[in-house]
């Protein structure tokens, strides 16, 4: 361990020519589950879905972010909210990724915004800062969201495919959770947003497991920090994030193919969840239960049942995909996503008189 440590102290310092913006600045601002656990090793990390780094800079001309991925990880870098690079992350050792290709005014102030295009299923990343020129100044960023939104759910809700073009295979390139109905829908409400989903996971029975109940879905991940290494997670600390609004979108892989789940299992199980987030939540949050684009009944059925159970708003998105808005695996493609945003928004307006 300490050889390691060591090693990777190299690495970083080999990478730095200029000044080392660590992990804990102040002044970076973090949306999604960070673990902070190890910044004595000199970084924090995470997985899910739609995870976000913001900070402000000036007095600089150039910016790198250092990162690590135990598998394939990529990134959407904002500069000034404009769209400036993907940053494709394979290394296993810290590496220095450039965040702009040009040269950067240091006499100007540049708002940044990296974010985490992909889910738990492509492994986790470490995060060690950033680098900049001598004397580069971090300042607050300005956060304007007083909304808080939620969004939970499996391969739909992570932008599973959302890039490719049916009939097409996954790649982690073919997936952008920033073109997703959930993050569509928190800037449309201007929301911060959290996401906790993962391809494949279901609320008693994951995709394509052999009976009619499974290990490690949804609802067992969901308590982690990172939850690639369960069961021996870390727990989050619901304090932490507090949502005004739950959206919910999970059933689709129990109901995907035989063996089916027990109806009243399922149903008991969902409702069980939902009580568990509600015990989290001080500040009584308002659910939203979608089910769909691909699925339908009876699964769509029950998960109406839950929602009328549980006091919350009962979304359907069935019947909206088709040959042109499919993604990689017959998942809903961004435009497709943006459809269910469509969907979604007024009801969230509606209930939450958020306009």
């Amino acid at each position: 361990m300490v050889k390691w440590l060591i090693s990777i102290l190299v690495i970083i310092q080999c990478l730095v020519i200029g000044e080392m913006i660590s992990p804990d600045n102040a002044n970076i601002l973090y949306s999604g589950r960070i673990d902070k656990s190890n910044i004595s090793d000199g970084y924090y990390s995470f997985s899910w879905s739609g995870t976000q780094i913001q900070l402000t800079v000036v007095n600089t001309t150039s910016l790198q972010v250092v990162l690590n991925s135990s598998g394939q990880n990529l990134f959407n870098v904002f500069i000034n909210s404009v769209l400036t690079l993907i940053v494709n992350v394979t290394s296993t050792t810290p590496s220095g990724y450039g965040l702009v290709d040009y040269a950067l005014d240091p006499q100007q102030e540049y708002i940044v915004l990296i974010t985490h295009r992909n889910e738990p299923l492509c492994g986790i990343v470490q995060f060690y800062g950033l680098i900049a020129d001598d004397g580069v100044s971090v300042s607050e960023y300005q956060f304007q969201q007083s909304r808080k939104i939620e969004i939970i759910g499996d391969s739909i809700t992570c932008g599973y495919g959302n890039l490719g073009v049916n009939p097409c295979p996954f790649t982690p390139a073919t997936e952008d959770n920033y073109l997703t109905y959930g993050v569509m829908t928190a800037q449309a409400l201007n929301a911060e947003f959290y996401i906790e989903a993962w391809s494949g996971k279901g609320v008693v029975r994951n995709f394509d497991y052999p009976n009619i109940t499974s290990p490690d879905t949804l609802p067992d991940l969901y308590p982690a920090i990172i939850p690639n290494n369960y069961p021996n997670i870390s727990l989050w600390n619901f304090q932490n994030y507090q949502p005004d609004v739950v959206i919910i979108n999970l059933g689709t892989n129990d109901w995907s193919m035989p063996p089916y789940p027990d109806p009243q299992n399922f149903v008991d199980t969902y409702i069980d969840f939902i009580g568990y987030l509600k015990n989290q939540y001080s500040n009584n949050p308002q659910f939203f239960i979608l089910c769909g684009p691909m699925i339908s009944n009876p699964c769509c059925n029950y998960v109406e049942m839950v929602a009328s159970k549980t006091n919350s708003v009962y979304i359907p998105l069935q019947n909206i995909l088709n040959s042109k808005n499919m993604g990689c695996g017959g998942h809903p493609n961004y435009q497709a996503h943006q459809i269910m945003a469509n969907m979604i928004v007024p009801i969230i307006q509606d209930t939450m008189n958020w306009y």
